[in-house]
């Protein structure tokens, strides 16, 4: 399935009705994510896609994907991740938020924060300072120091993932290496372990 098949999907979260709200919506898409946002909420869903880092094909694997990632930020990010929503087929051939219907797609529910929070906005008006990304830093490491082990073939998929396309790897990479402000912060990360 592409995006071709899951426009009544997308249409049903671009309609501000079925939200029972009259407000816009606000669309943003990344290569495996489509985020609406509306009122205070934001409804996060899975592109279907199938690719060798990821499979979200199946509206069944986009659901148990949507239940993950609800479990697993919960954890970093308590109160924004809410719930899961089943996006259902109704009688009438209509949509509805987890209906008695045939799942059609799942979506997360989340509360909405301010996007002028994002890393990418505050680094334009100098707000990201080297001591907030230390702490984040501190934060990211200390996560990742305590959470369990998983024992399968994962490096496996990341070195599939990395080799689908390097020259977007490398890009970033040199884009790191040579970027001022990173310089800086590149010196002081380490530093703070």
């Amino acid at each position: 399935m592409n995006a071709e098949g899951q426009s009544d999907f997308i249409a049903f979260l671009t309609a501000p009705v079925s939200y029972g709200l009259a407000g816009p919506v606000e669309v943003i898409e990344t290569h495996i994510s489509r985020i609406f946002l509306v009122g205070d909420r934001a409804f996060k869903t899975k592109r279907a896609v199938g690719l060798p880092y990821v499979d979200f094909s199946t509206a069944d694997l986009r659901l148990a994907a949507c239940r993950r990632e609800v479990e697993l930020n919960n954890a970093t990010a308590p109160g924004i991740y809410l719930r899961v929503r089943r996006i259902t087929r109704q009688a009438d051939g209509g949509l509805a938020f987890d209906g008695d219907g045939p799942l059609v797609d799942a979506a997360i529910e989340m509360r909405r924060f301010d996007q002028t929070a994002l890393f990418d906005r505050m680094a334009g008006p100098g707000r990201l300072t080297p001591a907030l990304m230390t702490k984040t830093a501190r934060m990211i490491a200390d996560f990742h120091h305590h959470a369990p082990i998983a024992h399968t073939d994962g490096g496996a998929e990341m070195r599939t993932a990395l080799s689908c396309c390097p020259s977007s790897w490398q890009s970033a990479l040199r884009c790191v290496r040579t970027s001022p402000p990173l310089r800086h912060t590149k010196a002081a990360i380490p530093r703070a372990f």
